[in-house]
């Protein structure tokens, strides 16, 4: 991977996203601030006046990659709170932002142990921040429109499916997709009412 130049001030987020990049590549047990630093072009020492060693890095990293990911969807509610199709922004917003960041959605889900609790316990309390904010704009939305509650958290875990298995398959290299990726989400929420559409059609015998 070709080295990207730093600007004094700006070293702290380089190391990140190389250590990113590099915990992908060779996972934790190869994982070094040495390896870092190399990576980067700078000296073995530089790291240090930002991180006391390996495990401070990572644990920036994942703050780092969880700030970013939970100011896209805070600014996604807010700027669709009203919005009768808020959970579809939110959606996108969810595809996009590790669409244009592939690396941290191989970090996040796969080498950061964060947590995404969608148990009934842990709806909105002592969760992940962008977890938190896509489950609570989730309820508030089903109470807005009166969905049943015994079929909400159901819902929930059917809109992250949704969304977490589009952004499986547009950051897995060993999935070929070659359709425009911000009408995906549309697309397939309008081809699974079709499908149930012609279920239906079909358990009544009609003629589909």
């Amino acid at each position: 991977m070709e080295q990207k130049p730093y600007h004094h001030g700006n070293l702290r987020n380089t190391l990140i996203e190389a250590g990113i990049v590099l915990l992908n590549e060779q996972g934790e047990e190869h994982f070094s601030l040495r390896k870092v630093s190399a990576k980067c072009g700078v000296s073995h020492a530089a790291p240090y006046s930002h991180f006391e060693n390996k495990e401070a890095l990572l644990e920036a990293m994942k703050e780092y990659v969880t700030k970013q990911f939970t100011q896209v969807l805070q600014k996604t509610v807010q700027q669709y709170q009203n919005d009768v199709d808020i959970m579809f922004y939110l959606g996108n917003a969810y595809i996009s932002f590790f669409v244009e960041n592939k690396q941290y959605y191989t970090f996040l889900y796969g080498k950061s142990g964060i947590k995404f609790d969608l148990t009934e316990n842990g709806i909105l309390n002592n969760g992940y921040p962008p977890c938190n904010i896509f489950k609570k704009a989730a309820f508030d939305y089903m109470e807005k429109i009166n969905f049943p509650k015994q079929k909400r958290l159901d819902a929930l875990i059917a809109m992250l499916a949704l969304v977490h298995g589009i952004v499986g398959i547009l950051t897995t290299e060993q999935l070929i997709y070659q359709g425009e990726w911000k009408h995906l989400l549309e697309n397939c929420i309008s081809a699974n009412a079709l499908f149930e559409k012609y279920i239906l059609k079909q358990k009544k015998g009609e003629n589909i």
